[in-house]
């Protein structure tokens, strides 16, 4: 299975004991099913060093790191363009 965790520095186990409660039940499911569940934590990189690695160091063997840089301008105006094309939008 696959569990989608977006924004998932709003965890904030650190000042949110349902957030810490949380994430303790996403390392020990990442541990004991770690063959056939893949866990997908999203968000801001940095907020996601700060308040979740930072919190439980042991994340970071246990989460590989995935960056995604930003559209540029010129790439969102194609991307809109081609979706509006697929629609038949004029």
């Amino acid at each position: 299975g696959v569990l989608f965790l977006d924004e998932a520095y709003d965890l904030d186990p650190q000042n949110n004991a349902e957030g810490k409660a949380i994430l303790n039940e996403i390392m020990s499911v990442s541990e004991e099913f770690r063959d056939t569940v893949t866990i997908i934590l999203a968000g801001y990189k940095d907020e996601i060093e700060s308040k979740l690695i930072a919190f439980n160091p042991g994340m970071a063997s246990r989460f590989q790191s995935v960056n995604f840089e930003d559209f540029c301008v010129d790439e969102l105006e194609e991307i809109w363009k081609k979706n509006c094309k697929d629609m038949g939008y004029k």
